[in-house]
């Protein structure tokens, strides 16, 4: 069959485009080229070169044939019209092809001017879809459509849809508030999403807390009012030493929220003892567990019944301490136990989503009223390690783990995974956390608040309990025989200070771990300086070979060149961190105003030593700074009673010495009196 050439020859495809007349006129002339069966079977059979291909013909012969029994078509069908032909430009260009008459199913919408945004699903993944309609006939409709498109252009992973005539947008608040400022129309499920997402709970400026031992500091109180404003589920991030753990206990003691769960690392688990006992009343009843249970404790958990004055009961106030290692194997009696408030220490040690701690850390917090999580650690530089944290406080406002990552870890494919240990979009994550669940605090922030110089004593277990116990008891023995009452009393021997001084080195032989541990958290939670200070040369050693080049030493006998150096480094070097000197070389004669914490692992013999080793530290003339001395001690060693005994002089010292200094002796004639009086076989405990 001949067929005359139309003079439109290769011009058919812009045609085509622009007419719908010549579009149904190309797809009359390929439907003849089908054979008679394909026609009749709205398919293609024969692979000719002729005609529709097979993935084209079923619909596009439907469509034909809706044209032929009405010669109308919806503006929709016409568009999957041409873009099929497009593909079929070799067979047209050779066809006569003459335009045909169509009427349209339905009137064309007309859409009024403006610009609109909404929520769309669109195959599960939830976006912004924006559209932009103006006419282009004036000047007005002209800029309008411009400055609309440019809004959208701004918003970071914004893309134009063609084949729907829309925009894509990322859902989120950023997003979201640059169509609001820039006069989008938002959709109601766009709008409801927003404010669910920007709401801020009130915080009531003032509370009461009554009952607390010590009075919290303004900016504590401020934290325990967030705490209640987020309905008892909340993360305490301030920055060490601003008091997170006394926060915590004094919104559950201003909500009654007894009893309490907390969930912290080993080596502080004294430490949380002993600050449940400074600031909360004493009739709490406080537990810590230890080891793995095998069988059912739960009575020492679960709070009693106490008779109280008018012949009524109430349940007694209990808080139950234990620490992450073990909290798998106390799993189900903790959970029976029914804790009102779970307290998270160190919340990042539930990183690792598959760790058993976390998962049974989860467990745990499922049925509970109240989570609240305390870390130092700042959260915008590794979010990853947070969103075990998040998700427990409030999942609905961070998502799950991958759109979670997506928006806010700069995740790198490594070959053998995806790696997360990356941040990005900080700033929006700061103020969802803020809006959300989060208030951290500053040093810097709060100065005026905090005294000039704050003391902490954080008790630890040492690790070599049995060697110590042991060496003890021979120097009781030692004590008993070589010294009556009146001699111990005037004791101040060479020997006797060699068999002291033994134990001492015992005694933070047993804490080195520990030690090693508290400032790996500083070194994490802060990006300040710190000084260390040790009496034992292999100490000093010890710790300064662990960090590196992050570290300087001072120590007795060091050249005056050598000396400065260090504290030099230590001074203009924002890498060197650390300075750990022995407390006599580093504690006198030089200043140290880079940092503002220190950190004593071994105790001196006279108070003095530490009022001048805390004062290498101190900025004279400025009131504002303030000092955090840290004093690491050995419970249940000769460490604690040399501490006890450096109080009560210092004490001593300031209501009536006036300032005079105490001989090393006055000190250990009062430590060889308290071991005459000593029985053997301490624990510790």
């Amino acid at each position: 069959m001949a067929y005359e050439l139309p003079m439109i020859r290769g011009d058919i495809v812009k045609r085509i485009e622009k007419s719908d007349e010549w579009a149904m006129g190309a797809l009359v002339a390929l439907h003849h080229l089908q054979t008679p069966d394909e026609q009749a079977g709205h398919h293609t059979v024969y692979q000719n070169m002729a005609g529709f291909n097979s993935a084209d013909a079923p619909i596009l012969s439907d469509i034909l044939k809706k044209y032929l029994d009405n010669n109308r078509l919806s503006p929709k069908q016409l568009s999957v019209v041409k873009r099929a032909l497009v593909k079929y430009r070799g067979q047209l260009k050779y066809l006569n092809i003459q335009p045909v008459p169509i009427t349209y199913q339905m009137e064309r919408r007309k859409f009024p001017d403006g610009a609109w945004a909404r929520i769309n699903s669109k195959y599960s993944n939830i976006f912004i879809e924006s559209k932009v309609r103006y006419t282009k006939e004036t000047e007005e409709g002209v800029r309008l459509w411009n400055e609309k498109v440019e809004v959208l252009r701004q918003i970071k992973g914004s893309y134009f849809q063609y084949q729907d005539q829309t925009w894509s947008s990322p859902l989120n608040e950023k997003s979201c508030k640059a169509l609001i400022d820039g006069g989008f129309e938002i959709g109601k499920r766009l709008q409801a999403w927003y404010d669910q997402m920007t709401y801020e709970p009130p915080i009531r400026t003032k509370i009461t807390i009554k009952g607390l031992q010590i009075p919290l500091m303004e900016f504590q109180t401020k934290g325990v009012a967030f705490i209640q404003s987020r309905n008892g589920r909340a993360l305490i991030a301030d920055e060490m030493g601003l008091g997170k753990t006394c926060q915590a206990l004094a919104w559950v003691h201003y909500a009654n929220a007894y009893p309490v769960l907390c969930i912290v690392p080993a080596s502080v688990k004294l430490n949380w003892e002993r600050e449940i006992r400074k600031f909360l009343p004493g009739s709490i009843k406080v537990n810590i567990l230890y080891g793995r249970s095998d069988h059912s404790m739960n009575g020492d958990i679960t709070p009693e019944k106490v008779h109280t004055a008018n012949g009524m009961y109430r349940k007694q106030k209990v808080i139950t301490i234990i620490n992450y290692d073990i909290i798998e194997a106390w799993r189900d009696i903790i959970i029976e136990s029914q804790p009102k408030t779970v307290i998270l220490d160190e919340v990042q040690y539930i990183k690792t989503a598959t760790a058993k701690r976390t998962c049974v850390a989860k467990d745990i917090c499922k049925g509970v009223d109240n989570v609240i999580s305390l870390s130092g650690t700042p959260i915008l530089n590794r979010p990853v390690e947070f969103f075990n944290c998040l998700n427990i406080l409030d999942a609905s406002k961070f998502g799950n783990f991958w759109s979670y990552t997506n928006k806010f870890c700069d995740k790198q494919y490594t070959g053998r995974g995806w790696s997360f240990s990356g941040a990005k979009n900080k700033a929006d994550l700061h103020q969802l956390l803020k809006r959300t669940v989060m208030i951290r605090r500053l040093k810097s922030e709060v100065l005026k608040e905090l005294p000039p110089k704050t003391r902490t004593v954080i008790p630890y277990e040492i690790d070599n309990r049995s060697e110590y116990i042991y060496a003890e008891n021979q120097f009781i023995e030692w004590v008993k025989e070589n010294y009556g009452i009146e001699r111990a009393i005037r004791a101040s021997n060479a020997e006797a200070l060699a068999k002291i001084e033994y134990l001492k080195q015992l005694t933070v032989k047993g804490k080195m771990r520990q030690i090693f541990n508290w400032i790996d958290d500083f070194m994490e939670s802060t990006e300040q300086k710190l000084i260390v200070f040790a009496h034992h040369r292999n100490v000093v050693d010890q710790i300064n070979s662990k960090y590196g080049d992050k570290s300087v030493k001072i120590y007795g006998g060091m050249s005056l060149t050598d000396r400065q150096e260090s504290i030099d480094k230590f001074q203009s070097d924002e890498k060197v961190r650390l300075l750990v000197g022995n407390i006599k070389s580093a504690g006198t004669g030089i200043n140290l105003t880079a940092a503002s914490t220190t950190c004593t692992v071994e105790l001196g013999w006279t108070p003095a030593e530490h009022d001048q080793a805390e004062d290498r530290v101190h900025r004279i003339g400025q009131e504002s700074e303030n000092v955090l001395a840290y004093y690491l001690v050995a419970k249940g060693t000769i460490e604690e009673d040399i501490a006890s005994l450096l109080d009560k002089k210092r004490e001593v010292i300031t209501n009536i010495l006036d300032g005079q200094e105490l001989q090393e002796s006055a000190i250990l004639t009062d430590l060889l009196a308290k071991y005459f009086k000593k029985e053997g076989g301490s624990d510790g405990k």
